[in-house]
């Protein structure tokens, strides 16, 4: 017969480990898709991404879902550095790809003052579009087991690639390679 312990033990493992990639963050990891950890189930390519809708730092509504663009959805946290380290990628992405249509939304899984967030994108030159998400959900409902996670949303609402902690060096030609030709 199991012990009570060791029950209790191995339903902990999961939500340590979880606990433990918010605090320390994430690094950058070689693997475009990382194998999910033992009793998480993520959200992977293939899959239907949430539809949501909210508000950016000014005021103004954002919709993910089918019909929309082709959408880089970055959930972060200002007090994360990984997430911070990679903004300077995806403003990349945002200023090469977003002029063919592709459309950027960092979602910022915590901070609700729309007026810090200007100021902290404005000290580093960000240009992308920020998202709140006051019932602080999407990241539960994208089951990102970590900050930052990244979603690539194609006009079906259908997640084609998704990346756990700092972006890969080829992510932006990943991101690049699902643009939408132009005849």
């Amino acid at each position: 017969m199991v012990s009570l312990f060791a029950r209790a033990s191995a339903l902990r493992a999961p939500a340590l480990i979880a606990f433990s990639l918010l605090l320390t963050g994430c690094t950058e990891s070689p693997h475009q898709h990382p194998a999910p950890s033992p009793g998480f189930a993520t959200l992977e390519p293939g899959e239907a991404a949430p539809q949501f809708t909210r508000l950016d730092v000014d005021g103004d509504s954002v919709h993910v879902g089918p019909g929309q663009p082709l959408t880089f959805v970055n959930l972060w946290a200002t007090w994360c550095a990984p997430c911070i380290e990679e903004f300077p990628d995806i403003e990349r992405m945002h200023t090469e790809l977003g002029p063919d249509g592709l459309r950027v939304l960092a979602v910022n899984v915590e901070e609700v003052d729309t007026d810090a967030l200007k100021a902290f994108a404005a000290d580093l030159g960000v240009t992308f579009r920020l998202v709140i998400d006051p019932p602080a959900v999407l990241q539960d409902e994208f089951k990102a087991m970590a900050v930052p996670s990244s979603y690539l949303i194609d006009s079906e609402g259908v997640i084609r690639s998704a990346w756990t902690g700092r972006l890969p060096h080829d992510a932006f030609d990943v991101v690049a390679s699902h643009m939408p030709t132009v005849d």
